[in-house]
């Protein structure tokens, strides 16, 4: 029990601890351990990154064009990932075939990395481009 300071009226507390662990569910955890994997790869990508001078930071800062880049590239991941993964669980999960819950997983895949995985093949794209233009390496030299 808890006195209120100014009425002095009993305010009874809810043993939180006993509801939030009772709402924790298999699905729950699996996505915090992929979410915690995605930050940790998003961390390591972005060391190398650091290394190599190519990275998709320049995506990160919040303006309109990032934002929208964000949201039509993680799409299009999930369009693909819908296409692929739908076959390949059918074959090899067929438990989850007609219940569509690997749709949630697919949704957190591609919201937490979809739109950096696009980023990082446009970084690789034009690193490779980048080393094949003679303008670009000639200046490089100098």
């Amino acid at each position: 029990m808890i006195y209120g300071w100014i009425t002095g009226v009993k305010i009874k507390l809810i043993d939180m601890g006993k509801i939030v662990f009772g709402h924790l569910t298999l699905e729950m955890l699996i996505a915090f351990g992929v979410g915690l994997v995605s930050l940790l790869a998003f961390i390591l990508a972005k060391a190398r990154d650091a290394r190599d001078g190519y990275g998709v930071q320049r995506f990160m800062r919040p303006t309109w064009q990032n934002i929208l880049f964000h949201i039509t590239s993680s799409f299009g991941v999930l369009m693909v990932l819908h296409e692929i993964s739908g076959k390949v669980i059918e074959h090899f999960i067929p438990q989850l075939a007609g219940s569509g819950t690997y749709h949630m997983a697919m949704s957190l895949l591609t919201g937490a990395l979809g739109s950096s995985l696009f980023g990082w093949f446009l970084e690789k794209w034009a690193k490779r481009r980048n080393a094949s233009d003679p303008n670009i390496t000639e200046s490089n030299n100098n």
